[in-house]
């Protein structure tokens, strides 16, 4: 066999069937199979050219020509560089799939596609700003504008409360009236001294900074961000829920129906729920003596197998109550689970209280289970076990409670829809972690608010990539992050002629594009739409 010819063709795609690749980088053509001497079967090979580790292109020789017919072009235009592309054309081509590019458009005018590049930037890479020019250098984004610092800084002057609202408004409108909403609260540490809504207060990173608190609402069933609204940092969880549904009155979030954790339990939050909500389901706290004594007249009830709801091992009943001055649904419900789960970690931790106390110590949490004798001093003298308390907190191990007014569910309906607020809970620590939002590193007040709202924007990317491609992701046991890099490695080769060309995909790279109705050909088609609207690279 022949080596490759020394004419330097132009590149040609890779044949898609009937090659074999050599670790030496040639390209081999199999021809039609026959037997040879000793009757195995084998095949003919022809070296058509050399694979181009930059393009993923063929390199051309004249048998390519003579097998596969065409003409050969010489190669006029060197490459100039090489972009990612594969992640940009993943988020770009969901913000036109999620309507957010056209509402982005509506609102920000001319500034909305650099908005949108900013958020894109984010759910990629992180909330540094100022590292968003190199990444915009090795990207291929169809665009002739470049994100410096000083015009990111401008940037986030235009998102005022006002574009932001008109956003929300928007945004709200389209999204399934009929879903329940998820909603939540998260503390997000801060630097700035500027914004009046930093303050100190109870920190959930433990962290001895001030901060801003955090509050979203969640679609049950998009499973999507819709609405969030920042407040001072002092003020607890509870208090803040009245505001949070003014906000959300203001952008259109009427007679929606609510689910929310038990951190939000209170008679005042209830009554309102009751009388500013389609409906409400709230987890009820263990602690709470009316939990305690619909455990203790129903619990051994619900044990019962003809309890079972069919989710897992979870057994559950539904009880009217009106202890609140309303009619709602008291949902009862065990898992045999959880049960073994909250013995063991009840059992660890008294442990640990044990060793403290017998060192001086008294843990957070710790003191109603002991009989505490201390001296003038405060000192600990002596510590016993509380025995009541411990047992009837046994009591309760393995149940836990939930408030509807939904009537037309079932224990099961209930329980899936609260199970899915777990869905905010984990974008908080999207837009913490994989956001690096944990701290806002903006000393102005007005720039903070526009570096949340684009960490908003960004979330929303996430949270669809998420969304559509879990299945994908749970059966490879890999990070939505992982993904991104996969993505990552789709290449562009840009030629001073304009000449784009990426290499061939992998078959997991046309596995992750097939969750979202892409193709291989989808990604070809995009880079020509790009060298149709631009001419210089």
């Amino acid at each position: 066999m022949t080596k490759l010819s020394a004419p330097a063709y132009a590149f040609v795609s890779m044949p898609k069937s009937n090659v074999s690749f050599k670790k030496s980088g040639y390209v081999y053509h199999i021809g039609k199979g026959y037997r040879n001497d000793k009757g195995q079967p084998t095949s003919s090979q022809t070296i058509i050219g050399k694979y181009d580790t930059l393009t993923g292109m063929l390199i051309p020789n004249d048998n390519y020509f003579r097998i596969y017919g065409g003409k050969p072009q010489p190669r006029t235009a060197a490459i100039e560089s090489i972009k990612n592309y594969g992640s940009y054309f993943l988020l770009k081509a969901i913000t036109r799939e999620s309507q957010l590019d056209t509402l982005l458009n509506r609102v920000f005018g001319e500034d909305a596609q650099s908005i949108l590049m900013l958020a894109i930037y984010m759910a990629l890479e992180g909330n540094v700003l100022s590292l968003c020019e190199d990444w915009m250098e090795e990207t291929l984004t169809g665009s002739d504008v470049i994100l410096t610092s000083q015009e990111c800084s401008r940037l986030l002057k235009v998102i005022n409360e006002a574009k932001r609202n008109e956003f929300f408004r928007a945004w709200v409108h389209i999204r399934q009236q009929e879903e329940y909403l998820a909603y939540d609260i998260t503390s997000i540490s801060s630097y700035s001294k500027l914004n009046e809504e930093v303050e100190f207060g109870y920190n959930r990173d433990k962290e001895k900074l001030p901060q801003i608190n955090l509050g979203m609402y969640f679609g049950e069933t998009t499973k999507l961000p819709v609405y969030y609204r920042t407040y001072y940092g002092s003020i607890p969880d509870k208090r803040h829920l009245v505001a949070m549904m003014e906000g959300g009155d203001k952008v259109g979030i009427k007679n929606a129906h609510f689910v929310m954790d038990r951190g939000f339990f209170s008679k005042d939050n209830l009554v309102y729920l009751n009388h500013h909500t389609r409906g409400f389901i709230i987890g009820m706290p263990n602690r709470l003596v009316l939990s305690q004594q619909i455990i203790l007249a129903h619990g051994e009830e619900v044990k019962s197998s003809r309890y079972d709801l069919g989710i897992g091992d979870v057994n559950g009943i539904a009880l009217e109550r009106s202890d609140y001055g309303f009619r709602c649904r008291v949902h009862l419900l065990y898992s045999d689970e959880k049960m073994a789960d909250e013995k063991y970690r009840f059992k660890t931790e008294f442990k640990k209280w044990q060793d403290s106390i017998a060192k001086g110590l008294i843990p957070r949490g710790a003191e109603p289970f002991f009989h505490i004798t201390k001296d003038k001093k405060e000192a600990v003298l002596n510590a016993e076990a509380n025995h009541e308390v411990i047992d009837a907190y046994r009591q309760t191990m393995g149940y836990f409670l939930v408030m509807s007014t939904d009537f037309q569910k079932s224990p099961a309906d209930i329980l899936e829809i609260y199970r899915l607020k777990d869905v905010i809970e984990k974008s908080f620590d999207n837009i913490k972690n994989d956001l690096d939002m944990k701290r806002l590193r903006i000393h102005s007040a007005q720039a903070e608010e526009g570096k949340m709202f684009l960490a908003f924007l960004a979330l929303i990317l996430r949270t669809y990539v998420f969304n559509t491609i879990k299945p994908y992701i749970l059966k490879k046991r890999l990070s939505l992050d992982r993904i991104f890099i996969e993505m990552r490695k789709i290449k562009v080769a840009v030629h001073s002629t304009g000449v784009m060309m990426h290499n061939p995909l992998t078959k997991k790279q046309k596995d992750i594009l097939a969750y979202f109705n892409h193709s291989e050909e989808g990604v070809t088609e995009s880079l020509k739409h790009i060298l149709k609207h631009q001419s210089v690279f």
